[in-house]
């Protein structure tokens, strides 16, 4: 018996316009929102605050949501330990 192959649906995201991603960075001051240290090599990145799967934003991205963090930070809070 044949079973029918399921439909998997892909969501186009929203991307972060140029004008918020300055208005974050201008708001982070150029060091990691969380430890306050300046950026390594992976430079700063745009993170939210609460995990889109947990509950966050989906459709649209608030700048009182996202956070500019450090690739330490950010990697960490993906579960992903730090090798360097």
């Amino acid at each position: 018996m044949m079973y029918p192959k399921p439909v998997r649906v892909h969501r186009k995201r929203i991307a972060i316009s140029r004008a918020q991603t300055e208005r974050l960075l201008a708001r982070a001051g150029g060091r990691c929102e969380r430890c306050h240290k300046l950026p390594d090599f992976r430079g700063l990145q745009k993170s939210h605050i609460t995990p889109k799967g947990m509950g966050g934003t989906k459709a649209e991205y608030l700048d009182s949501e996202l956070e500019v963090l450090c690739g330490v930070c950010h990697d960490s809070d993906h579960g992903i330990r730090d090798v360097l």
